[in-house]
């Protein structure tokens, strides 16, 4: 079995396709290879040129595969689904768009996390990535990935669920080390909590939302000390961060308004999802 994280979309339909082509998919069937199960890390939505023709997309694929296709839900999505966050993107998205998410929170086919099991250790993938002092003060230190995964989806039926949505620099720009998984900043918040802490990062971590690195202007987001422990695949734009036994992986593609830069999902062989 094979696990693929899917970074950042927005609204890149075309771009979406290509990665699911490069991974065995056929794109008229929309069936994923027998022995793969994708993970999106959300933010499928915005500044490109087709969210609408996204969704529909994973829509299919999401019929098709069924829990073969695990979808996570970012903080361009969050701005649809409850007065969570103060966050508000200049685009709106169609109303048959933002039910189509709601539908999908409401009824689960949309989660915060998911937990990936591999020869190599296990996985937790959410969209921003768990701060050292979400981790702690919030889900109370859980051990493993699937209590981490199972503790945030956990979470989002519950009168907690806004804690899922607690902010950090990237929406109020003050650096936050217990920033939620929709939020935290790669390099500022989510490895500088890990560093900082005496606590040792207990699994393996892959997210999307913002980089370490960043591809476009070809300049560093993150503190030297972060730089110092991190590991660039520029091809496929993926970052690496090493922390003891364990690192921290990003795969936010960074596509912006234009796409057509050079990227590859992050693929774990071996890889099974932990429900």
């Amino acid at each position: 079995m094979t696990v693929a994280v899917i970074g950042d979309i927005g609204g890149h339909r075309a771009e979406l396709l290509a990665a699911l082509v490069g991974l065995g998919v056929d794109p008229d069937e929309l069936l994923l290879p027998a022995d793969l199960t994708v993970v999106q890390i959300g933010d499928l939505v915005h500044r490109g040129p087709d969210s609408l023709g996204v969704l529909e997309l994973v829509a299919d694929l999401m019929e098709r595969n069924g829990s073969r296709w695990v979808q996570l839900a970012g903080n361009h999505e969050a701005q649809y689904l409850g007065r969570h966050t103060l966050f508000e993107w200049h685009e709106r998205l169609a109303p048959v768009a933002s039910r189509m998410l709601r539908d999908w929170w409401a009824d689960g086919r949309m989660v915060m996390a998911a937990a990936i099991t591999s020869p190599g250790g296990d996985h937790l993938a959410t969209h921003a990535g768990l701060t050292q002092g979400f981790w702690e003060q919030v889900l109370d230190g859980p051990g493993t990935a699937p209590y981490a995964a199972r503790a945030l989806n956990g979470l989002v039926a519950t009168k907690s669920a806004p804690v899922l949505f607690h902010g950090g620099v990237v929406l109020t720009g003050k650096v936050d080390e217990t920033a939620g998984p929709i939020w935290a900043a790669a390099g500022e918040e989510l490895a500088v909590s890990w560093l900082d802490a005496d606590t040792e990062l207990p699994f393996h971590q892959v997210h999307g939302h913002s980089s370490v690195r960043d591809w476009t202007a070809g300049r560093w987001r993150a503190p030297m000390r972060v730089q110092k422990r991190t590991v660039l695949d520029a091809d496929a734009r993926h970052t690496t961060v090493t922390l003891g036994r364990h690192r921290i992986v990003g795969v936010d593609p960074v596509l912006g308004r234009e796409g057509g830069v050079r990227w590859a999902p992050y693929v774990i062989p071996g890889g099974s999802i932990v429900r």
